[in-house]
């Protein structure tokens, strides 16, 4: 498989990885679509996609973890940078739709997705990595360069939070999910249903990152 080749694989196996978590954070499709795009730029004049590079990447999830990484930095500059007015949340499940689960599943994943975007980022982004990524509590430590106490303590709020705001909202059952009646309870259930893939323009990044833009 020559680079050309290779290189697109990577883009279509981990651009909409890349893409949701940026939204996730920025909450603005227009900031998501940046940060993806450069992250996957980044990754191409890295070069350790390429095998027998210097420090290659060892596994999938070698190469995973590291723009899970990037895209984290990426979003933190351009959050601390940039403060644009989010999309409206009432169309998220738009930008991030559920695939392949039953109408009333997808109602229930669109309005539970709503509520976690509502959440500050200390607790969005904590909430993301866990429960729609699958990292664990010290995976998400490590890629957010905290302690994992401090992972567990934000993650233990915002589910306190999301079971808050789903009573307010009236949603005694998705509520009762999330928070299982206390701080402590796991919202496994629920996320399984919501994890949402991300529509993102993998081949518009490809064609950007072959060589015909990057000087």
């Amino acid at each position: 498989m020559d680079d050309e080749a290779r290189f697109t694989r990577i883009v279509e196996g981990h651009a909409s990885t890349v893409y949701r978590l940026a939204y996730s954070y920025l909450r603005s499709r227009f900031d998501a679509d940046d940060v993806a795009q450069t992250v996957l730029v980044r990754l191409y004049r890295d070069g350790r996609w390429r095998p027998g590079a210097d420090r290659a990447f060892q596994s999938d999830e070698h190469l995973r973890n590291w723009l899970v990484r990037v895209t984290i930095n990426e979003c933190r500059t351009l959050f601390r940078r940039l403060r644009r007015t989010p999309d409206d949340l009432a169309c998220v499940a738009d930008t991030l739709p559920a695939e392949g689960v039953s109408p009333e599943d997808a109602a229930e994943a669109r309005e539970l997705l709503e509520v976690v975007m509502r959440l500050p980022v200390k607790y969005r982004v904590p909430i993301y990595l866990r429960y729609y990524e699958g990292y664990s509590a010290k995976e998400v430590a490590g890629l957010l360069d905290v302690p994992e106490s401090t992972v567990r303590t934000r993650l233990a709020r915002a589910r306190t939070r999301l079971g808050e705001m789903l009573a307010s909202t009236g949603c005694a059952g998705e509520a009762h999910a999330v928070a299982g009646g206390s701080a402590r309870a796991p919202v496994d259930a629920v996320p399984a249903r919501a994890a949402p893939p991300a529509p993102c323009p993998t081949a518009t990044m490809t064609t950007r990152c072959e060589g015909k833009v990057i000087p």
